[in-house]
Parts: C-alpha cells; sequence; structure tokens
C-alpha cells in the first residue's frame, strides 16, 4: 500500500508509514444511512492514485538548524582560567626536558645546529680566500719548479696530530690559518719538504683550521698527497695531487702535476 502522505510503499497491514512515519487515517462509518451500512476503510485497503493527495512542507520544517561550533577562548579568558586554576589549589603540570628535569621559562632554549664552513666564512671577515696577497704569475702551478716556487709565500704551521704510520704510507696533519688557495698550496708544499721521507712511497700532508673544526672531513685547509712510485705503463713517476680547502666547496681548487 501507498502512504497517502509521502506516497512511499509500505506492507499490507500496516499502520504507519516506514517512510515518513505518519500514522494511517481511519475512515469513520457513515451511522446516518441506515440503508446502506458501509464498512469503514481499513488501513490495509490501498488508496486510489486518484483520491490520494500530497501533502507538502514547507522547508522551514524539514531543514535541519545549523549548529556552529564553540568560539575559540580569548587571550584575556585563557588568562583567567589560568588564573583561576592556579588559585584553586591544583597543581599545575611544569614542562619537562626530554632528562625528566622540570623546565622554567628562562631555561627553555632551542637545540642549535653545528656551524658549517658557510657560517664560518660569514662570519669571519679577512678570511675569504679572495681576501689576502694577490696570487702570482705561477698559479696554478704547471710545473714542479713552479710548485717548488710557491713555498715563499708559505704560511707558519704547527703539527696538528701524532704522524701516523701505514705500511709505506705516511699521514702528516697540520695546523694553520685559512688563507687563499695559493697560500694553502704553499703552506702544504713547505710541510711536504719537511716532512718528506724516501722510506715511504706516499707521504700525505691534511691542513686543518684553528678556527673551524668539521669532524665530517679529514682535512678542510688542503691537502697534499705524493706518491714516489706511480707506473705508467713502463716508466715510474713522482705525482703531487694538491686540494685546496676541504675538495668539496665551491672555491676547492685540485692541481694534479707528475715529475
Amino acid at each position: 500500500m501507498r502512504c497517502p502522505y509521502c506516497g512511499g510503499l509500505n506492507p499490507e497491514q500496516r499502520k504507519y508509514c516506514i517512510r515518513c512515519g505518519r500514522n494511517f487515517p481511519v475512515t469513520i462509518p457513515n451511522i446516518t444511512n441506515t440503508s446502506t451500512q458501509q464498512k469503514p476503510i481499513q488501513a490495509s485497503q490501498s488508496v486510489p492514485p486518484q483520491g490520494r493527495q500530497r501533502v507538502g512542507y514547507s522547508p522551514a520544517q524539514t531543514q535541519r538548524p545549523t549548529v556552529y561550533p564553540p568560539a575559540p577562548p580569548s587571550r584575556e579568558q585563557s588568562s583567567n582560567v589560568q588564573q583561576q586554576t592556579r588559585g584553586t589549589g591544583q597543581p599545575v603540570t611544569p614542562a619537562v626536558s626530554r632528562s625528566g628535569t622540570p623546565l622554567s621559562m628562562a631555561t627553555r632554549t632551542r637545540t642549535r645546529r653545528q656551524p658549517t664552513e658557510e657560517d664560518f666564512l660569514a662570519t669571519t671577515p679577512g678570511n675569504l680566500p679572495a681576501v689576502g696577497p694577490t696570487a702570482p704569475e705561477n698559479f696554478p702551478p704547471g710545473t714542479i719548479a713552479h710548485l717548488y716556487s710557491l713555498q715563499q709565500g708559505a704560511l707558519p704551521y704547527q703539527q696538528a696530530d701524532d704522524i701516523q704510520y701505514y705500511a709505506r704510507k705516511k699521514i702528516v696533519r697540520i695546523r694553520y690559518p685559512y688563507s687563499a688557495p695559493w697560500q694553502q698550496v704553499a703552506t702544504l708544499m713547505s710541510a711536504f719538504t719537511a716532512f718528506d721521507d724516501p722510506t715511504y712511497d706516499t707521504i700525505i700532508i691534511q691542513g686543518i683550521r684553528d678556527q673551524f673544526h668539521d669532524p665530517i672531513y679529514d682535512y678542510t685547509n688542503g691537502q697534499l698527497i705524493f706518491d714516489r712510485n706511480v707506473r705508467l705503463g713502463s716508466q715510474l713517476q713522482k705525482r703531487y695531487q694538491i686540494e685546496t680547502d676541504n675538495g668539496f666547496s665551491n672555491r676547492a681548487q685540485r692541481i694534479v702535476i707528475a715529475e
């Protein structure tokens, strides 16, 4: 059967509509006409479509009320709530560090990152490669004679760590101020002349800085690798490999000369 209000289909012997929830009307028999007594229309009888009238509803009855979320408390309200909470004597949970110790507002600090080479160069005036004595004409060197002539501009240095020995290899680390690339090459060559030993086939001179220490790189102020017996076909040569800075920066220079 169909509902006279919404027109929805319902099973027989149903007292209310399963769609709109309204009760089906029950027709009362007409007692004035005794000649022909009509039986009341049962709720199970279906109403013909011609006699069915759909009841309309206004939008105001079917529209649900709009619920808005509560507005966040203002700064004054939140401060009042905090004062009321503290005034009631309830414990206030303090901020704690990773170790579990409470922190006050005065002791809260942000974790600082480790300084990089770019930070060092930006905050240390006078240490940029472009600042300092002008590079000589024989830089970058093209021959062994030009390489050794650069020692005139070498800077004073100090041995940083103990000398390391690995079979036929010797590693020496020196410490001196950061300077221009040609001065780094000159200082490395001066240290190589002082620590050269014919009993070792490979000698490595690594330069580090006094003001900046980077645990990632083995050297930050240039490196010189000298190989005494480099085989090229049937010949043995001496080869110098020199890199400035840490070897990976955009200012680094690499020089390779064979003798």
